[in-house]
């Protein structure tokens, strides 16, 4: 393994309210790496990171790699870069949301094996892109963790190498800290109201992680593609992430998804959420589904692949939507199992029902799992809703989705009959351009649609609609199960793209913060959730839509504006938005 020596110039990132822009490169002379200021031509990467989350609800950032250096030197100054440019920002995260300094020991011991079987693997000489490909996560990871530690001055050197990279590795965590049999520690984080886990220690908050749309416009002029992410309110200190990493496969070709777009969190370079869009033309979401059957859990190995880097493998490397699901379920370690949705915007043309194979789904559960084209629905219902239920019956059936719902309820837990189910098959058909899609996804009447009604006191609840806002129920209510009461828990962003969007420079329109469509705007000083930690975090959360593009102007540069001056500057969108598109 090779000694880098490490030269770094810091730069001064303002706290001020006002958006601060920082560019920086990473040189390379002999085995020595050099962080400076400004984009060179000659490095091996660079990156601008813009500190704007005060005046959009967003920090953005973008890398690029540059493929005359080996695929090591890119991955790691991609991460290094980073690291030190998103400093703060991961140090403000680590104190909220990871304050743990340690996994739980059984966690670690999974770990461990993990990490030795993956060695193994990897020495075999089989699937040897893959196994290229897995092993520059990690020195992607370590670049973040050393770029970090470069910049990190006084109280933020006392944190450990765990708390840097547990942002990486946080579902997985989340998971194994449930589902491990436990040892001289507690069974998961239920009684630690930090470190971003406790939501995961209750099975009735694993079931509502987000909702998610595919609508295809009557005209088939374009396909929307929308996801709205459900969590706490400490999760709302958000970057949007854009990278190029110009890495090769064997052959000397670049990866098919060398660029990829996503909504994300400080020290990550997967979206968590999760939200991608790809240079090969794949849009990739999911939502998360619940295991009630404790019995599959039994199918959890240390022998597998890790979710985190799955989901990065797949994203770089696929290059059809049945391709990355084939990527995918390589190695799956039943960790995070979610309903996946890929859109291959290569074969959805304007004018035209999406061809077969435009859309595939992929649900997991430990063990295994099921996969299909789903493209005839599509053509046949002109939408696709997912929220949190597995579409599959094998899929359902093995979960132990049925007795759920006569323990529950049929709103809670059937595909078919679910609130969310029943709201987007009612409303999907008022999407018909941008402004609507936006309008749908941050949906939340709860106290005057039918459908949100449930047998409580009061006899509603927010829980049933698209974008809930959980925090705004009857801390005194009587619900018949805790997921449908007060919590800290919400509609948290939209993120939505189509082809014209995608196609202009991987854009989407994003939003950051719990709906204010029919609610009231979320504000830390008024919250019914009272105090919590917020550094640095917007006070308000009242911001517009904004269209975020990568790579505008050939740079590798964000450009971020709001409809309204997006609608003026750009022809293009006359013909998709309408006036004052989200001033509703």
């Amino acid at each position: 393994m090779r000694v880098y020596n490490l030269v770094l110039f810091i730069a001064l990132m303002s706290c001020a309210a006002a958006s601060t822009r920082v560019t920086a490169s990473m040189m390379k002379v002999g085995d020595s790496y050099q962080m400076v200021e400004g984009k060179k031509r000659d490095a091996v990467a660079f990156a601008y990171f813009d500190e704007a989350i005060h005046e959009t609800g967003w920090n953005y950032l973008s890398i690029r790699s540059n493929d005359k250096y080996p695929n090591y030197d890119q991955a790691y100054a991609a991460g290094f870069l980073e690291g030190a440019l998103t400093a703060k920002q991961m140090y403000i995260q680590i104190k909220i949301r990871f304050p743990d300094r340690a996994p739980p020991q059984k966690v670690q011991r999974f770990f461990d094996a993990n990490e030795a079987w993956e060695k193994e693997e990897k020495a075999s000489g089989r699937n040897p892109d893959y196994w290229e490909q897995r092993s520059l996560l990690d020195v992607q990871v370590n670049g973040i963790y050393d770029g970090y530690m470069a910049k990190a001055t006084g109280a933020m050197r006392n944190v450990t190498r765990y708390q840097i990279i547990v942002a990486t590795y946080e579902y997985d965590v989340w998971d194994l800290s449930i589902v491990l049999p436990a040892d001289d520690e507690s069974k998961c984080y239920a009684d630690d109201a930090s470190a971003g886990f406790h939501n995961k220690c209750h099975g009735s908050e694993r079931v509502d992680h987000c909702s998610a749309l595919i609508k295809v416009l009557p005209d088939f002029s374009d396909v929307f593609f929308a996801h709205v992410t459900w969590s706490d309110a400490q999760s709302m200190y958000r970057i949007y992430k854009a990278y190029d990493l110009r890495l090769h496969l064997r052959d000397g070709s670049l990866i098919p998804g060398h660029k990829v777009a996503m909504p994300a969190y400080p020290g990550r370079f997967t979206s968590g959420d999760d939200f991608y869009i790809t240079s090969a033309r794949l849009a990739i979401q999911e939502t998360t589904i619940a295991i009630w059957d404790e019995s599959l859990n039994e199918n959890i190995k240390p022998q597998s692949v890790l979710q985190w880097a799955r989901s990065a493998l797949a994203y770089r490397l696929a290059t059809s939507a049945e391709h990355w699901v084939e990527v995918y379920s390589l190695y799956n370690s039943g960790l995070y199992n979610n309903q996946w949705m890929v859109l291959d915007y290569n074969r959805v043309l304007p004018g035209q029902p999406p061809r077969d194979g435009a859309f595939w789904i992929f649900e997991q559960i430990p063990g295994g799992g099921e996969a299909a084209d789903m493209t005839w629905w599509l053509r046949r219902e002109g939408y696709w809703a997912s929220y949190n239920i597995p579409y599959f019956p094998a899929i359902y059936e093995a979960c132990g989705y049925p007795a759920k719902v006569e323990e529950w309820e049929a709103k809670a837990m059937s595909w078919r009959d679910a609130a969310r189910a029943q709201i987007f098959r009612r409303d999907h058909k008022k999407v018909v351009d941008l402004a609507s899609m936006g309008r749908m996804m941050r949906y939340n009447d709860y106290k005057h649609d039918p459908i949100s009604a449930c047998n409580c006191t009061p006899p509603y609840t927010s829980q049933y609609t698209i974008s809930s806002r959980s925090e705004l129920m009857d801390k005194d209510g009587v619900y018949p199960f805790e997921s449908l009461g007060f919590r800290d828990h919400m509609g948290t962003d939209v993120k939505i793209t189509s082809r014209r969007l995608l196609d202009d420079h991987l854009g989407a329109a994003i939003i950051c913060g719990p709906t204010y469509d029919q609610q009231p705007v979320f504000d830390w000083n008024t919250t019914p959730l009272g105090p919590k930690e917020h550094e640095d975090y917007p006070e308000r959360y009242d911001f517009p839509f904004y269209i975020a593009r990568m790579d505008v102007d050939g740079e590798m540069d964000f450009d971020y504006v709001p409809f309204d001056h997006l609608k003026k500057c750009c022809v293009c969108w006359k013909q998709v938005l309408s006036k004052n598109a989200f001033s509703y």
